[in-house]
């Protein structure tokens, strides 16, 4: 969850010591990535033993 204003990025940043960027997808992007996600489990499941 990012938070109110992005409070919960910046919190995760100064417990980590990490510098956490947020990037947002569009709708177009996100199918795509569901795509991504699905195509790659397809091509997992053909090498399954």
């Amino acid at each position: 969850a990012i938070g109110k204003n992005g409070i919960n990025i910046r919190l995760a940043s100064m417990l980590s010591g990490y510098e956490i960027e947020l990037n947002e997808l569009s709708s177009s992007q996100l199918n795509n990535a569901i795509s991504n996600e699905e195509a790659m489990k397809n091509l997992q499941d053909l090498f399954k033993i």
